[in-house]
């Protein structure tokens, strides 16, 4: 979850309403990285999680407070991770990068990527993506006000900017197996704001 939330909204019913977006689209595999911060400052957290895991999803390593690598000593990173931790017990170890930033200075990142080999976490890349986050405050708002002819454009703008990546993805993956590119389509869409529009993405692996 990311941003503020519509009032009446709750993050349960944000997490379920994926989850079975998911599930429709025949989406098998999807990770949600998880900073154990957020979830320290508002403990029902824990129950999107829980609604994540329960639906068969994986949940990842996205460091304590998502704090970028550039910014980190080797042993500040090292506790951000493990601080991260106990969220995810029993989950393949899985982390991804805070801002995608794996590091400008290379012994920083070289001590990066050691840590995670010695703790057994596979790294999880990222070959495109597009700002679905920015939507979601917009969204809150124009929600607020009831603003059904802001909400439609901001629908339209959404959905334009996904199927266009999309596109893009369709010929990256091409050489994929069914499973496989329908995990990676259905991870294109994404937090809040998605529970109104992804049911009309086409996520569905073959759809191209």
């Amino acid at each position: 979850l990311h941003g503020p939330l519509p009032d009446g909204t709750s993050a349960q019913e944000v997490a379920r309403s994926i989850t079975a977006t998911l599930k429709a689209k025949g989406v098998n595999y999807a990770y949600g990285y998880v900073n154990g911060a957020l979830v320290d400052q508002s403990p029902d957290l824990v129950e999107p999680l829980r609604i994540w895991k329960s639906a068969g999803y994986t949940l990842g390593n996205h460091g304590w407070a998502h704090r970028s690598l550039d910014q980190l000593t080797a042993a500040e990173f090292a506790a951000e991770l493990r601080r991260n931790e106990p969220l995810l017990a029993g989950e393949p170890r899985s982390f991804r990068y805070p801002y995608l930033a794996e590091g400008r200075d290379p012994a920083l990142r070289d001590a990066a990527r050691k840590e995670l080999a010695a703790q057994g976490y596979a790294i999880a890349p990222v070959s495109m993506d597009f700002a679905d986050w920015a939507y979601n405050a917009a969204y809150s708002r124009c929600m607020a006000r009831n603003d059904t002819t802001a909400i439609a454009r901001l629908e339209k703008a959404f959905l334009a900017d996904a199927e266009a990546l999309e596109d893009q993805a369709a010929i990256r993956i091409e050489g994929f197996d069914r499973d496989s590119r329908t995990a990676l389509r259905g991870l294109f869409y994404g937090p809040e704001f998605r529970p109104l529009v992804a049911p009309q993405v086409q996520v569905e692996a073959g759809s191209h």
